[in-house]
């Protein structure tokens, strides 16, 4: 359970560094990356919880046949942490472009899907958290 909070934490707490790294570009501020990267951070933590989750968890026994619970867990949590992975290269992509001055003069469309790709992975742990932690 408590891996579950420290996760979800990390998830809020780089969706905000988002939402604050898009309002920094899009008002043409500097920072916008300094956020992203805070974000990225706050990913990484979210990796290494879920990882050292998953170590506990097979050094008691735990895999894919122990039973439906574990089935669905390991499957659904590494679906998402996939996921979180691939926002993870999403948010490189957006500090390498605006760094390069891409976003500048009103063109945030690809920053504002990146974005919201990024947002989307957090609502989803939002779902999955009560599924897997608290039923």
């Amino acid at each position: 359970m408590l891996a579950g909070v420290g996760n979800t934490l990390a998830l809020l707490t780089s969706s905000w560094f988002v939402a604050r790294a898009q309002l920094k570009v899009h008002r043409g501020q500097a920072g916008g990356n300094a956020f992203l990267l805070l974000a990225l951070i706050s990913a990484c933590v979210y990796l290494w919880i879920k990882s050292s989750e998953y170590q506990h968890s097979a050094a008691l026994g735990f895999d894919l046949g122990t039973n439906d619970f574990y089935f669905f867990y390991y499957g659904l949590t590494a679906f998402h942490m996939f996921h979180v992975i691939l926002g993870m290269l999403v948010l490189v992509w957006l500090m390498w472009q605006n760094r390069r001055g891409r976003y500048r003069d009103g063109r945030m469309n690809e920053f504002e899907s990146g974005a919201s790709y990024w947002h989307m992975v957090d609502l989803l742990w939002l779902v999955l958290f009560p599924l897997v932690y608290l039923l």
